[in-house]
């Protein structure tokens, strides 16, 4: 509301209120002084005598003027008719102090001004035949008793002529009833003071009608005690309506609220009434902590409604300043806090005059509700001005009006608060109706965007499937590639093996070196594409176990000697001392030392290689390696070294150098998997490849692990499990010269039956079996409930060798893994390694010859079976016994030089895998049997030979 902005403009029902704000104040003023304007007749007491024979006893009339003092307390015998010969120690004005009187001072006294005790005593000369008369004795500071005619007729606390003797009590307004027929009171009043700054009778003694005084007093108590009920009830109200709306400012309006209601509490008396334990030293503190504190809230309050208006150094000056006053009110006795009063109301007078200027400012800076609040201001400081003159003793009557002025100024704060609430809702309703348009556009929006987001996670989780399922292919085609190639590889290196075995000739030798030569680089792919693989899909596997570092680095030097000599190099290496026992993978080492040889020698036509290996500890227990191979190649080119280690990245130049385009990539990857890092940097006159490893120290290395490879002992009984014929024959041509005894079994059942018959040292099993996976061939013998039997070593010989595969193998109890094809020497090192063997070769195998030819009546027999068999699914419809009897051929023919027939067994297995019930592809897979079985048959009936079962 804005008193400026109503028509006239001149805001005159502003100053209206306040001219009656201000009557009432003073009518009430008046109204609680006791009425003395209304005395008809006027009477001063001298030395101690007042004249009221010509008094009407229906008014009241104050016994002010000199009252005779003694410095003692003797009120029983100066209060008696008898004592009006007594000779004073002098004469004290009352209502006043004695602070700055001379009377009762003995010589050197040091004591405060105001310490002490006295009686004050009068004589009241009464009209005759008045009615019962009261006397009202004021408010008297410390401790008082009053004397009337040799009688105690009032006592507050206990006076005492020294401190300990001397019981404070609260200043209260106390009412004595005179009886009638009196025509003289000698009235004494003792007076003792020990604690307070101030001594004496601070207010009237009032003598006049019994109605009239209790009368005023009941006014007042009941005006106080209303002031006090409107304060608590404001205070409730006020913290109610904060909590529920959260509005500011109204924690430091309930907080003013309370320390109004306290100091009305304590300047009232009505805390002494409630509570008469209360003792004035805590009454007197509480007064002043709450004057002391006011003013520091209401800063606070002030700065919530128009802090524009209001400056942070004034704020800081009187926190400083209240803070001060607390504590001198706190910490020091009531003496010594009280002699700041005058400082104190000074202090309350600067800091209203100040706020006043502030909500002045507001007004003209046209701030809401100031004019409201600056009419609650002027009555607040025209009552805060009243009773700080009556408090300094420049104003002698009047009540304490700042609880009333404190209560309308608080009343303003609430209407300001009503009407900010008021304009708050206001504000919360545009602000609903714009967060209402507002919510509907973003829930439109928030539709539309749900709607993108779905389709987007429908397509990524397409995508995702698609990833997933294109993983999965992978890994399936992987694993069939594997297996289909590496089952017919392991016939042709076994082959190869057994007819380089027969000492042929030098042109079928040489013949035969190139066939093996061609395979070992197929084999060599196939890795490749298998490890890379690995690698991507974190799935490559680095075994950490003993090994000896020195030994490794020699015998791949040896290697590195012959293979530079081949190509006409020259070869240099340079070892610093290398520890002996470390723990790593010593497999996956050798491979990145021979992947790094293969690609310098690729690209090393003249000069030489050079291979360097040092070592330094890097910690406790653990070395740092560098692995260091040069070459006098012709370099990388600059725009192909930073994409060295990328898959398939090849330079320029390098067209027809064989090779794949994943060695390096296979070796960055396994250096990282390995904890290490790898480079390739040109050097002058060639290129230096670089990578190091992280090693850790190994306890000693077991017994024969840095030897050559052993063979196995001689004597082994060995269960080879093989379903396919040809591959049965290679295993036993490369097994039975060492001296084994071999027992074959084509399928898992067989395999078990046969370990029911008797014991074996160790089981050779192929993975992929007609009637059950070897994984649960491995199973049923570790459950063996023979001891000997659930112990026995199992290697598993399969083309099958993926990461995931070696891992589901030793899960169900198998001791180590082969891939096909099958190397001698690996085979045979694993079966000593496992087994037990020795430094000697196997027996002379000069006369063991192996021929094709000689072995195709085996062939021929297994084409009849295959022959039948379809025949008998046929009958059956089992579309799934059809496609094993083709995976069977597809790997047994083209070892013995039937590849149209592969081809046509492969077809018809990949058609049965897609759907079983096409049973008459099987018709073309028979035909080809019988032409095979034809072509044979001749051969089978002119040769003679061996055949192995």
């Amino acid at each position: 509301m804005h008193f400026q902005h109503l028509p006239d403009g001149r805001g005159w029902h502003f100053w209206s209120v306040l001219i009656l704000l201000v009557s009432v104040g003073l009518v009430a003023t008046f109204r609680t002084s006791g009425g003395v304007a209304e005395d008809m007749y006027r009477a001063v007491v001298r030395n101690g005598v007042i004249d009221l024979q010509q008094w009407d006893a229906r008014h009241t009339i104050p016994l002010d003027g000199e009252w005779q003092v003694f410095c003692r307390l003797d009120g029983a015998h100066l209060s008696l008719p008898s004592g009006d010969a007594l000779v004073p120690d002098g004469t004290l004005r009352v209502p006043g102090l004695w602070n700055a009187s001379s009377v009762c001072r003995q010589g050197n006294d040091n004591r405060p001004a105001g310490f002490g005790a006295i009686t004050y005593r009068m004589v009241v000369h009464l009209p005759g035949n008045v009615p019962q008369l009261t006397l009202q004795i004021p408010q008297i500071l410390s401790a008082s008793r009053v004397w009337v005619d040799g009688h105690v007729v009032s006592q507050s606390g206990t006076p005492g002529l020294r401190a300990g003797n001397e019981t404070p009590r609260t200043l209260l307004n106390q009412l004595v009833s005179i009886e009638p027929g009196h025509s003289t009171l000698t009235l004494a009043v003792e007076v003792s003071n020990h604690f307070h700054f101030e001594g004496g009778i601070l207010g009237s003694v009032l003598v006049g009608a019994h109605d009239d005084l209790w009368q005023a007093l009941e006014f007042r108590l009941v005006f106080d005690a209303g002031v006090l009920g409107a304060l608590l009830i404001l205070a409730f109200y006020i913290a109610a309506f904060g909590v529920t709306t959260h509005s500011r400012g109204w924690g430091w309006l309930l907080v003013l609220i309370i320390f109004l209601a306290a100091r009305l509490g304590c300047t009232s008396g009505l805390l002494t009434r409630m509570f008469p334990s209360l003792s004035a030293t805590f009454l007197y503190r509480l007064e002043y902590l709450t004057i002391y504190m006011s003013w520091p809230i209401y800063f606070r309050l002030l700065w919530e409604f128009f802090p524009g208006c209001l400056h942070r150094f004034a704020g800081r000056f009187i926190q400083v300043s209240a803070a001060m006053g607390c504590l001198l009110t706190i910490l020091t006795p009531v003496a010594l806090f009280t002699r700041f009063r005058d400082v104190s109301i000074l202090f309350l007078i600067c800091s209203a005059w100040y706020y006043t200027w502030c909500v002045v400012r507001a007004i003209r800076n046209k701030e809401t509700s100031a004019e409201i609040l600056g009419l609650g201001v002027v009555i607040f400081i025209t009552c805060v001005l009243h009773d700080g003159m009556m408090y300094a003793h420049w104003w002698r009557y009047g009540t304490d009006l700042a609880p009333l002025g404190g209560l309308m100024l608080l009343f303003f704060h609430i209407i300001i608060l009503g009407q900010r609430f008021v304009a708050s809702l206001s504000h919360v309703r545009i602000l609903s109706n714009d967060l209402a348009l507002l919510n509907a556009s973003l829930e439109a929006q928030v539709s539309e965007r749900t709607q993108q987001i779905e389709q987007t996670l429908a397509e990524l989780h397409r995508a995702k499937d698609r990833a997933e399922n294109d993983a999965r292919n992978k890994d399936r085609f992987l694993a069939h590639l594997s297996h289909e190639v590496r089952t017919p590889l392991n016939a042709i290196f076994g082959m190869t093996s057994l007819m380089l075995r027969d000492g042929p000739r030098e042109d079928q030798r040489r013949r035969l070196e190139l066939m093996r030569f061609e395979g070992a680089g197929l084999v060599r792919l196939l890795d490749d594409v298998l490890d890379m693989s690995s690698l991507e899909t974190a799935r490559i596997e680095i075994v950490h176990v003993p090994f000896n570092l020195e030994n490794l680095c020699a015998r791949f030097a040896d290697v590195m000697v012959e293979r530079c000599a081949e190509k006409g190099l020259g070869f240099t290496r340079e070892f610093d001392f290398l520890p002996t026992a470390i723990s790593g993978d010593p497999t996956r080492l050798h491979q990145l030392l021979g992947n790094v040889l293969d690609n310098a020698l690729k690209f090393t036509k003249t000069g030489s290689v050079r291979f360097v290996v040092r070592a330094w500890r890097r910690g406790p227990g653990v070395w740092e390696v560098v692995f260091e191979l040069t070459n006098t190649g012709p370099g990388i080119p600059p725009h192909v070294l930073n994409r060295v280690f990328d898959e398939f990245v090849r330079g320029p130049d390098t067209e027809f150098v064989p090779g794949s385009g994943l060695g390096l990539a296979i070796v960055s990857r396994l250096a990282v998997a390995m904890g290490g890092r790898v480079s390739l940097d040109n050097i002058e006159g060639g290129s230096r490849f670089t990578f190091t490893l992280p090693l850790r120290e190994a306890g000693a290395i077991p017994v024969g692990a840095t030897q050559d490879a052993l063979t196995p002992r001689a004597g082994l009984s060995v269960l080879l499990v093989e379903d396919t014929p040809e591959n049965r024959l290679v295993m036993l041509e490369m097994l039975v010269p060492y001296g084994m005894n071999i027992v074959v079994a084509a399928s898992g059942a067989e395999a078990l039956s046969q370990l029911e018959d008797g014991y074996f040292d160790v089981m050779l099993l192929d993975m992929v079996l007609p009637d059950m996976p070897g994984e649960d061939v491995a199973r049923h013998v570790r459950a063996s409930v023979d001891a000997t039997t659930a112990a026995m070593p199992i290697i598993a010989v399969t083309a099958n060798v993926m990461g995931p595969d070696i891992v589901r193998y030793r899960v169900s109890g198998i001791n180590e893994t082969v891939a096909k094809p099958v190397s001698f020497d690996v085979l045979l090192s694993t079966i000593a390694g496992l087994c037990g063997g020795d430094m000697r070769r196997g027996a002379d195998t000069s006369d063991a010859g192996f021929s094709i030819a000689a072995e195709m009546p085996v062939f021929a027999a297994a084409c009849r079976e295959c022959l039948s068999e379809i025949r008998d699914a046929m009958a059956n419809e089992d579309g799934e016994r059809i496609r094993r009897v083709a995976h069977r051929m597809r790997g047994s023919a083209p070892v013995f030089g039937f590849a149209g027939l592969g081809r046509i067994a492969m077809d018809v297995e990949k058609v049965l895998c897609a759907d079983p019930a096409r049973l008459d592809v099987a018709h073309h897979l028979m035909v080809a049997l019988e032409a095979t079985i034809t072509r044979v048959t001749p051969a089978e009936q002119t040769l003679s030979g061996k055949v192995v079962t």
